[in-house]
């Protein structure tokens, strides 16, 4: 085995207490938009890496299969999978059900994961930050999308050549290898 443990154990042992920890993830990673855009109206066409669904009946139907591990089937699931999506729809009004569960189905998967392990942690050390992609101008946060612009490889022609350095820098300056440039951080407990 490479590890001794499961990560998150080791995590919580507090065998990264000497690093400074950077984690985060994007808004849609398990989105994605179409090379082309559509036609009639110019946007992406958003597509999903996973499961696609046509309805909320569908979606129900996924979220149900999500959850089945650590909730019982039943009513009070019905009715917490109800309470989930209009939740999302409050936050997302107009979105198409594909839209809803690219979102739902992201946040379920790598958000968490990332809490999970800066509050692992953040109990051990203060050096512990937390962040979530937006995408550009709330638009295209897909999987890796955030790590691109660091090394050059900007995905789309939304990222100038202004914040691909912006995000360069921050980066590069987190690592200790240059001047930070003058953005607050928050930090994850601590």
């Amino acid at each position: 085995d490479l590890l001794p443990a499961p990560p998150l154990a080791l995590l919580s042992a507090g065998v990264a207490s000497h690093l400074s920890v950077l984690v985060g993830s994007c808004r849609e990673e398990m989105a994605f938009a179409a090379q082309q855009p559509d036609e009639e109206t110019g946007f992406p066409i958003f597509g999903a890496f996973g499961t696609r669904v046509e309805d909320e009946v569908e979606l129900k139907r996924e979220l149900r299969w999500e959850l089945q591990d650590v909730a019982p089937a039943g009513e009070a699931t019905e009715q917490a999978i109800t309470q989930i999506i209009a939740a999302y729809k409050r936050q997302m009004p107009g979105s198409t059900a594909q839209q809803l569960w690219n979102i739902i189905k992201s946040d379920m998967a790598f958000p968490v994961s990332a809490i999970m392990c800066a509050d692992r942690c953040a109990a051990h050390t203060d050096r512990v930050w937390l962040y979530r992609f937006d995408g550009y101008g709330s638009e295209m946060a897909y999987h890796a999308w955030d790590i691109a612009p660091v090394f050059g490889n900007p995905l789309n022609a939304v990222m100038t050549a202004e914040k691909q350095a912006l995000m360069r820098a921050l980066y590069v300056a987190f690592c200790g290898l240059g001047p930070a440039p003058q953005l607050f951080w928050p930090k994850r407990g601590g």
